[in-house]
């Protein structure tokens, strides 16, 4: 989440200095939009994790 913040806030520079309709805006926004995503993942994952160490819950007595 922090990679897309900042990236968030060097496309948002870079549009402010020169103007979102050109190639290399795009790339940044693809970059930022990559790096959120991944943050998506990453957190899935730890959650997955956190289960598997915890059980299932279907404890037996």
């Amino acid at each position: 989440v922090g990679g897309g913040i900042g990236m968030e806030m060097i496309g948002g520079y870079y549009a402010y200095l020169y103007d979102t309709k050109n190639f290399f805006y795009e790339i940044l926004v693809t970059i930022e939009e990559f790096l959120e995503m991944l943050g998506v993942v990453v957190f899935i994952y730890a959650l997955l994790c956190y289960w598997r160490e915890q059980g299932t819950g279907n404890r037996q007595q």
